[in-house]
């Protein structure tokens, strides 16, 4: 009972097991996690949110009272809406869109769940299909809501957020470019931006407008780089641009931009005359557009078709109504349109109170836009107009009249009416 056990041992030396010894100051990380990246800060010193990770209002915590026993789908995708964060590619393969993962993403929208990232994911695996909405907004008295309601376009493929800027923007477009969508992107009134951030973001393959107005820094030298980078490869989708209220515009930096033939643009939208010649005339013979000499642009007036439209529309109207009515810009039917707002308040992720308080004032803010006054609309053709005509003084002299111009140039006195007598018994004389 007390006998040792025997075993077979295995030839050779036994090697004795000695601890590692960590040395002082060296710090010990997992071989299979990759390290944590840097911290980047920007120009004020705010440390970039990950805008991707959060929803975009508050979400809805109150618990739902029911006039009727819920489904098992409702309380199934109920769950998994509440876990939306957690949701992984792989896990929206298993079911179909139908049966499961459409009435998911219902719950997640009603919940204001609906991250970016949770957008993106969903939009990358059903985002072709015809009944995918990028919003499902209910008659709340909410400002996201309120605001979706009014700026959404007549089309459920139609995505609208709202981003700060204290972001990454290399990581911002990476993170928009993974999505098969024409990127609609408002940089307007953004003080603390940076040229440098602003040509990084057209380096978005999807980027298809781009709306810079009320900006200081926006002149004719940056205008000219804007130009230079437009015309690269990657943004081949870029069609339209805005640039209203920018002071430090010339007339003729905005002539030479028009000048550069190399960019995909094809409408552009600006309160800036391009032209010196005065389109009276043009006005006056009822032409609908002015071609801008030596350029291939040409300037749209009040007679053209639905010119009132056009001044009145943001971007992305400008955008699905130019590609339902024209060819300038070519957005498919079955294509998302990511209207994306850049906002120039700073968020701090550690404090979320103050982050949704923020996002709810920039939906009031995107609800009750002002709009400035009309500007003037320019698209592109295929053939340069010819450079205008120098005019030329005109040297008249005068004639004397002659007795044939005097006999043509004469008053002819009027003519009397001729009376007409209506009764034949006075005109025969009879009574």
């Amino acid at each position: 009972m007390f006998n040792r056990r025997r075993y077979n041992r295995k030839p050779g030396r036994r090697k004795a097991f000695r601890p590692r010894i960590r040395r002082k100051g060296v710090i010990l990380r997992p071989t299979d996690e990759p390290p944590p990246p840097k911290i980047e800060f920007d120009a004020s010193g705010a440390v970039p949110y990950l805008w991707q990770y959060w929803p975009q209002a508050e979400p809805e915590k109150a618990v739902q009272e029911y006039k009727k026993l819920p489904s098992l789908r409702y309380i199934c995708s109920r769950v998994l809406a509440e876990n939306a964060d957690a949701l992984e590619p792989s896990y929206l393969t298993t079911c179909s869109w139908t049966s499961c993962w459409k009435h998911v993403w219902r719950v997640i929208c009603q919940l204001n769940l609906d991250s970016p990232h949770v957008f993106r994911m969903f939009a990358k695996h059903f985002g072709s299909n015809y009944d995918f909405k990028c919003h499902h907004v209910d008659l709340r008295e909410e400002e996201r809501s309120k605001a979706i309601m009014s700026l959404l376009l007549s089309t459920r493929r139609h995505r609208i957020d709202n981003v700060f800027s204290n972001i990454s923007y290399n990581e911002f477009v990476c993170f928009v470019s993974g999505v098969d969508a024409h990127v609609i992107l408002d940089c307007s009134s953004m003080k603390p931006m940076r040229k440098e951030q602003v040509l990084n973001l057209c380096k978005a393959p999807n980027l298809a407008g781009l709306d810079i107005s009320s900006n200081e820094w926006v002149d004719d030298q940056f205008l000219y780089t804007l130009g230079r980078a437009i015309s690269s490869k990657n943004s081949s989708k870029m069609k339209l641009l805005r640039i209203v209220n920018c002071s430090n515009i010339t007339q003729d930096g905005l002539r030479r931009f028009l000048q550069d033939t190399s960019t995909s643009l094809t409408f552009l939208s600006t309160d800036i005359m391009a032209s010196k010649e005065s389109n009276f005339a043009d006005r006056l013979n009822g032409a609908t557009e002015t071609p801008i000499g030596g350029t291939q642009w040409r300037l749209l007036h009040s007679g053209y078709y639905n010119f009132d439209r056009l001044v009145r529309y943001k971007l992305i109207a400008m955008a699905l109504y130019l590609s339902r009515n024209s060819d300038l810009v070519n957005i498919p039917s079955n294509s998302l349109i990511w209207d994306i707002r850049l906002f120039p308040d700073m968020i701090d992720s550690r404090n979320p109170m103050e982050l949704y308080r923020k996002l709810k004032g920039s939906w009031a803010k995107r609800e009750s836009s002002s709009v400035g006054r009309n500007p003037y609309l320019y698209i592109r053709s295929e053939t340069s107009a010819k450079a205008p005509i120098e005019k030329v003084e005109e040297t008249r002299v005068k004639e004397e009249p002659k007795e044939s111009d005097s006999l043509l140039t004469e008053r002819v006195p009027k003519r009397k009416p001729k009376i007409k007598m209506k009764n034949a018994d006075a005109l025969f004389g009879i009574k």
